[in-house]
């Protein structure tokens, strides 16, 4: 946030940029959203497991709200449900495309030591061959 009130730039960049860039990339988009579209604090975190995942068939049916759950209801977020669902699994696609595997090269170990917002969602990580 400092860098881009400030006009600036910032890089992030792994090895193979995939996996930690992976997790910056999203977010920033994030922020990106929250800070200059009014994403709301609630789908945050919603979001950021949106676009580092992948969405599979029959997930969100065409027309279906993500946000309204089982039992309680929740008002939709004008922008989470049309942006989140357009860059859904953005990233993931690109550990596909790099390793032919759709998880991050993450441990549990190297998990405990990121901050919570760097951290993929469950079930996207785990031993690969990179």
């Amino acid at each position: 946030m400092i860098c881009r009130r400030l006009n600036g730039i910032r890089f992030t960049s792994c090895k193979s940029a995939k996996d930690r860039t992976a997790m910056s990339v999203t977010l920033e988009q994030c922020a990106l959203l929250r800070d200059e579209h009014q994403l709301s604090k609630d789908y945050f975190v919603r979001a950021l497991d949106c676009m580092r995942s992948r969405l599979t068939q029959g997930d969100v049916a065409q027309g279906e709200d993500p946000e309204a759950g089982g039992g309680e209801r929740k008002p939709p977020s004008r922008h989470f449900y049309p942006i989140a669902l357009l860059l859904r699994g953005c990233r993931i696609e690109n550990v596909q495309k790099n390793i032919g595997c759709r998880k991050y090269a993450f441990n549990m170990l190297q998990l405990m030591t990121f901050p919570k917002a760097y951290r993929p969602p469950e079930g996207t990580y785990g031993k690969v061959d990179t």
